[in-house]
């Protein structure tokens, strides 16, 4: 038995010493720059692109399957530009021997320098490698391919990889259909003791560039991919953007239908920063812009990645900005799945006041639906008209409460079906661009015929409350109770703010405390486009209440003369029957 044990080791060790004698013997003996030619031909024949390997090759058996490539470029696709589609300075790869024997592929390492990709959509909407996704489709076949068997051993192969290594790769994107283009420069990765079934880590920094905008992002995480290879963690989980930080974790289950979890924080975010910039066509607020703009055929949206989403998880901001508003401590709970997306709550403090809200958007129909209610508590609403919409014609502390709902597939569509109601309240604040009081002096000259009062170059009105609600119906919201305080006056108002085509047509009726028209209402109309209205005093209205007012005194002035008269008539007759 002993004897037959040592033949057999024997054996074995002749084997493999004769299996790395003749490793040894083939790497020195053959030269893999001798097959250059054959390479590039087959890469030809399998895609019809030129493969160019202008360095050396150089490659080993034992102990580990090893391949090393120098400056090697992967022309363009024909109706492309000469560039290259793909250049790479220097690749490694090596793969250890023994362990495939045993159904498991340990990589020792992936290391890739200087790589560089040009992708490319042309002015028809074909991209720079459709071709080769073309050239990969198996043909069809009449021949039936006997069936496979399997058997629940059947297991797939174990992979691990020591070290995967990028550096100094590079992505250029090109959309001649939208003008776009997109750089990502000096890209460097690295991945360490890869493997399912056990955490593994992962680091990338990178710039990427987009017209004059460039930024930086850098990540690193650890990553757990189950070992049924349909799940995956990744924990302690760090993104760097500019000078913001994300930090949390974020778990993916079931690959073909994902459904994602996450919690993350960050401690700053700018999102203007990196949205398109608009163009001065863009940023057009005219009233026949509007009204092109809402004329304009619109596409549905496509309502499709909605209903894919399977997301649960929490996000908070410390400092956010996004369409110039400053928020801080901003909060966003999200659940979506099948297409029914529910944001609740959402809390941010925002201008020394809070908001609080929920949304739910019901994309499980080709007619989606949104459903919004939220409340503004003790907000200044100066700044905050200021930084969103460069307006800063009313001051004051404003609390709102807002309900509303739509539906629609289009931006036109959901504005045109809009209902619900709102409230609103400020206080201590300025009317910027109506002066009140001038208007009221201005109706005193007038009635008096007097000299026009200079008018106050501040043009301004304060206000100790404004107060009111609004009735929302298909886009057009409608108001009758609004109330304003001041010292020299009261006024109440009606009208309506068509949301549609953004016009208005409202009527603020005031009425002093003392003066000429302490019996009288002075209407001011507002009318026309919300971004520059028109202004103005309807004086038909006052002369009509002056002239009324005035019959009304003659009627009772001669209803008194009329009274004095028959009294004095009735003392005389009285007194002649007792003489």
């Amino acid at each position: 038995m002993n004897k037959t044990i040592k033949i057999t080791l024997i054996t074995l060790i002749s084997v493999v010493a004769l299996i790395i004698i003749a490793a040894v013997v083939a790497v020195n003996v053959i030269d893999p720059n001798d097959y250059k030619p054959e390479i590039s031909k087959a890469v030809y024949q399998q895609t019809g692109r030129q493969l160019t390997i202008d360095g050396k090759m150089g490659w080993s058996l034992f102990p580990s399957v090893g391949l090393t490539l120098r400056n090697i470029t992967f022309s363009n696709a024909a109706g492309f530009p000469a560039t290259p589609m793909a250049q790479l300075q220097e690749a490694d790869l090596s793969v250890k021997v023994v362990p495939l024997l045993f159904g498991r592929v340990e990589i020792n390492t992936i290391s890739l320098k200087g790589l560089q990709l040009n992708l490319m959509k042309n002015a028809n909407g074909v991209t720079n490698w459709q071709d080769l996704m073309q050239a990969n489709k198996t043909p069809a076949t009449t021949q039936t391919a006997p069936a496979a068997t399997s058997t629940s051993k059947d297991k797939p192969m174990a992979i691990a990889i020591r070290n995967v290594d990028i550096k100094n790769a590079g992505i250029n994107w090109t959309d001649a259909t939208s003008k776009n283009q997109l750089a990502i420069k000096n890209l460097n990765f690295n991945g360490e003791n890869i493997a399912v079934g056990h955490p593994f880590t992962l680091q990338f920094d990178t710039q990427v560039q987009q017209g004059a905008k460039q930024y930086t992002i850098s990540s690193n995480t650890t990553i757990n991919i189950a070992s049924d290879m349909n799940s995956a963690s990744l924990d302690k989980l760090t993104i760097k953007l500019d000078d913001s930080t994300m930090t949390g974790n974020l778990s993916v289950t079931n690959f073909n239908n994902p459904a994602i979890q996450f919690k993350l924080n960050v401690d700053q975010l700018n999102v203007d920063k990196y949205l398109p910039q608009q163009t001065n066509q863009t940023k057009s607020t005219t009233p026949a812009a509007n009204s092109a703009a809402s004329n304009a055929p619109t596409k549905p949206l496509d309502l499709t990645p909605l209903r894919m989403l399977n997301l649960q998880g929490n996000l908070q901001v410390g400092k956010l900005t996004v369409m110039k508003l400053n928020i801080t401590h901003a909060s966003v709970t999200v659940n979506a799945k099948n297409g029914l997306i529910t944001l609740n709550p959402v809390t941010a403090n925002l201008y020394q006041g809070s908001e609080k809200s929920n949304l739910v958007l019901d994309a499980r129909t080709n007619t989606p639906a949104i459903t919004f209610v939220g409340n503004l508590a003790n907000v200044q609403i100066q700044p905050l008209l200021t930084d969103f919409m460069q307006n800063d014609k009313i001051s004051g502390t404003g609390n709102v409460d807002v309900n509303i709902r739509t539906v629609g597939a289009t931006p036109d569509a959901v504005k045109r079906n809009l209902n619900g109601n709102l409230k609103f309240a400020l206080t201590k604040g300025v009317m910027r661009g109506i002066d009140v009081n001038y208007q009221i002096k201005r109706a005193q000259a007038l009635l008096r015929k007097q000299a026009q009062p200079t008018q106050s170059s501040s043009e301004q009105t304060e206000f100790g409350s404004i107060t009111g609600s609004a009735q929302i119906t298909n886009g057009i919201a409608v108001n009758h109770d609004l109330q304003i305080t001041n010292p020299v006056f009261t006024s109440s108002g009606d009208g309506t703010l068509n949301l549609v085509n953004q016009t208005i047509d409202y009527t603020l009726k005031i009425q002093t405390a003392q003066g000429d028209f302490s019996n009288y209402q002075l209407p001011i109309t507002i009318s026309g486009s919300m971004n520059s209205p028109s202004i103005g005093l309807d004086m038909q209205s006052i002369l009509t209440q002056v002239a009324n007012q005035q019959l009304m005194q003659q009627q009772e002035k001669a209803k008194q003369q009329a009274t004095n008269y028959l009294q004095n008539q009735g003392k005389k007759i009285l007194g002649g029957l007792f003489k």
